[in-house]
């Protein structure tokens, strides 16, 4: 009898053990950062977004309005609960002696879209971008081969230049 008993509990044990392994569900996916990743580009509340996101999460991207860029953001995204987020991003919004503190908290569909809220110029946009499918291809150097001219400002001067880029990749100004 008593050898019964502790066969029986030792079975309701390992069946205890068992289900609690098992774990729930609370039918949410997790990601990684890498999920984020690929070559992004759309719309904000009021201009433009293009950018990339790294494996690591790492992020940067370009706003722009009426044709113009207006500011880079940096930071580094991570997901939590669900939501790619970041709260170390730096908004370098061209015309400022300085750059604004930016934060991103988005919704991400793997390799097709990110939509959320980022601050730029210290206040929210609501954006919304689409994944790329050039991301994927493999780059071809000799496409970048030649003269290549353009124009670029600063604060201080603005002015034209021209890049001459060889097969090897060199360039020169």
């Amino acid at each position: 009898m008593l050898r019964k008993r502790r066969w029986l509990l030792g079975l309701v044990a390992s069946v205890a053990l068992f289900v609690a392994g098992c774990g729930g569900s609370d039918h949410r996916r997790e990601f990684e950062p890498w999920q984020a990743e690929g070559l992004w580009s759309g719309t904000t509340s009021f201009g433009t977004l293009d950018g990339v996101v790294l494996d690591t999460g790492e992020y940067w991207f370009i706003y722009g309005s009426g044709g113009t860029a207006r500011s880079v953001v940096h930071g580094n995204g991570f997901f939590s609960r669900g939501r790619f987020v970041s709260d170390d991003g730096t908004d370098y919004f061209f015309g400022y002696d300085r750059p604004f503190q930016s934060t991103l908290n988005a919704h991400v569909e793997p390799e097709f879209s990110i939509d959320g809220e980022l601050f730029l110029e210290g206040r929210p946009q609501g954006f919304s971008v689409n994944f790329v499918p050039e991301y994927r291809f493999a780059a071809n150097p000799a496409e970048i081969v030649g003269r290549r001219s353009g124009s670029g400002s600063t604060l201080l001067s603005a002015g034209d230049f021209v890049i001459d880029i060889d097969p090897q990749g060199k360039f020169v100004a």
